[in-house]
């Protein structure tokens, strides 16, 4: 009975996956059928290279979309190892990002835990499920605005942001020191600790508005200008590479470089060569200028190996994760800076407008690693 049971139960379980993942394929198919009608890319076209794109990632799913790789091989090539974004996410991140560690790695009050405070801004006051704390962890009693307005001074300006769900730039709050105060910069958020405890839902952090590097702040001098780096450590020696990276601009006047916020991205090469004489906007739109700036011309980006380097070292200290997404800057004295990682999913589309195929050289052992972890399962 108990096999029976069970039996039905794995068949349930399967149908019911099978379902949604159907559900989920159609989802994308529209994504890129609504993006082509912007970028006016054709799908209707098999290309070259599209049946051994199907053979590939075949072998770990059964969803393998046609017009991921009919709208991705016309940014970065006719290239098989173009991954579609539903099989990553639902079947080797999965495996790559462990489901029970992401709340974990997530809470940006745990950073100055698991990194060393050198890669990191400076964190002077945190709000941890509703408990305050200093920099250093230590429990603050009787915490109140004076108190919270001394631990910040020493800085020009800060940033006041959730620790959880911080996705989009979403709810993070700029503030500058006028008349012994803090001021709002772009909002009428008050600097009061009963209003951020309240605003975040008890867990917040506040740090130093780090000053960019001269090179990143000529792209746009408003906002801190980004490398969004893909980590991948290997299933087969557990050493982390680089693989991706791209360098996010914000719009003139606006202090956060995503692209839901008008910003955009090009491609960066590993030598620090922008790919590209062009940006690209969130649904792949090409620019060849922005803010002013012709990216026709061509741009190095300074200190690229301390950039690759520090990104490796973030790598190797998330133990759970096999990739990461990463947002690293370049601060005032040119040294690498950590705003956060990602430990959820990966920003494919990033990289497969403006720099290559998400897993390069690795595809093939990836897809290796998954193949055989899903027949361990059935």
């Amino acid at each position: 009975m108990a096999q029976i049971v069970k039996r039905v139960y794995q068949l349930v379980n399967g149908l019911s996956k099978n379902f949604y993942l159907r559900h989920r394929f159609r989802v994308y198919e529209k994504i890129y059928k609504d993006k082509s009608k912007i970028t006016g890319i054709s799908l209707e076209q098999t290309r070259e290279g599209e049946a051994e794109y199907f053979k590939k990632w075949g072998r770990i799913s059964k969803f393998v979309s046609p017009a991921a790789y009919r709208y991705y091989s016309q940014y970065i090539g006719n290239d098989p190892r173009i991954v579609p974004e539903l099989v990553l996410r639902k079947v080797i991140e999965p495996f790559f990002h462990p489901i029970e560690y992401q709340q974990f790695y997530n809470d940006k009050n745990m950073y100055d835990k698991l990194l060393p405070k050198s890669f990191l801004a400076e964190s002077m006051f945190r709000c941890i499920e509703g408990v305050f704390c200093d920099g250093d962890y230590q429990p603050i009693i009787n915490a109140d605005d004076k108190l919270m307005l001394e631990m910040c001074k020493k800085h020009e300006k800060v940033i006041v942001k959730p620790t959880h769900n911080t996705g989009h730039g979403n709810s993070i709050l700029m503030f500058e020191q006028k008349n012994d105060g803090f001021v709002p910069m772009g909002h009428d958020k008050p600097f009061s600790i009963q209003f951020f405890k309240e605003y975040y839902n008890g867990n917040f952090v506040i740090q130093e508005c780090l000053k960019q590097s001269s090179f990143t702040a000529f792209f746009n001098p408003t906002s801190v200008n980004t490398f969004r780096v893909f980590t991948y450590k290997s299933v087969k020696t557990n050493e982390v590479h680089v693989l991706g990276i791209v360098f996010r601009m914000g719009k003139t006047n606006t202090f956060v470089d995503n692209c839901d916020a008008g910003g955009t991205f090009i491609g960066v090469s590993h030598e620090g060569r922008f790919l590209n004489p062009n940006v690209f906007d969130h649904n792949g739109k090409k620019y060849t200028t922005f803010n002013g700036i012709d990216f026709s011309k061509e741009y190095k980006v300074p200190y690229m190996q301390d950039i690759l380097d520090f990104s490796k070292a973030v790598g190797e200290q998330i133990y759970h994760n096999r990739s990461l997404d990463l947002d690293v800057m370049l601060d005032e004295n040119n040294k690498p800076r950590l705003i956060e990682y990602n430990v959820d999913a990966c920003t494919a589309w990033l990289y497969q407008y403006s720099s290559g195929p998400v897993y390069g050289e690795y595809t093939d052992e990836v897809i290796d690693y998954i193949e055989s972890e899903l027949k361990k399962r059935k």
